[in-house]
């Protein structure tokens, strides 16, 4: 993925935002996020990136209160849990349940960190000795949580 504006050097991640997408991929923003069961979960708000990988690392969840009153209302999903569904402009949550979101830390860019990444990569399966000796992104964005194919791949 790559945007037209520059790198913000504060963060690791940026926020998609308002930035125009280049090339194939969907602007998935303002989607309709659901479970494998089809229970819709919330939006898609946003898209955290890394400018210098030109690659999404997680979609920024609104959590819809109707599904869950005990999740915050804002929460990171590794892109790689997230499928687009085959036809329609709804994002599909593989594996994912209402109690995956009510563990997940509450989303706040300006408070994201190493630790709150692992937080969340820890509550959708288990990390490795290297993942948790030192925030490593070679090791961590490793991981099939982060693979962007996994989204496309219904879709291409």
């Amino acid at each position: 993925m790559r945007t037209a504006d520059n790198i913000n050097e504060h963060h690791r991640l940026e926020r998609l935002g308002a930035k125009e997408i280049v090339g194939d991929d969907f602007n998935i923003k303002g989607w309709t996020v659901v479970s494998e069961h089809n229970e819709i979960m919330g939006d898609v708000e946003d898209l955290l990136y890394n400018p210098l990988t030109e690659k999404v690392r997680y979609v920024v969840l609104k959590v819809n209160a109707d599904y869950s009153q005990d999740t915050p209302n804002r929460v990171l999903i590794p892109i790689g849990i997230a499928e687009l569904h085959p036809e329609e402009d709804v994002v599909v949550l593989i594996g994912v349940e209402q109690q995956h979101l009510e563990r997940l830390p509450s989303y706040n860019y300006e408070e994201l960190s190493d630790e709150a990444e692992m937080a969340i990569r820890l509550v959708f399966g288990p990390a490795t000795h290297e993942e948790f000796s030192t925030f490593n992104g070679d090791a961590f964005y490793g991981n099939t949580q982060f693979d962007t194919e996994r989204l496309y791949r219904n879709r291409k």
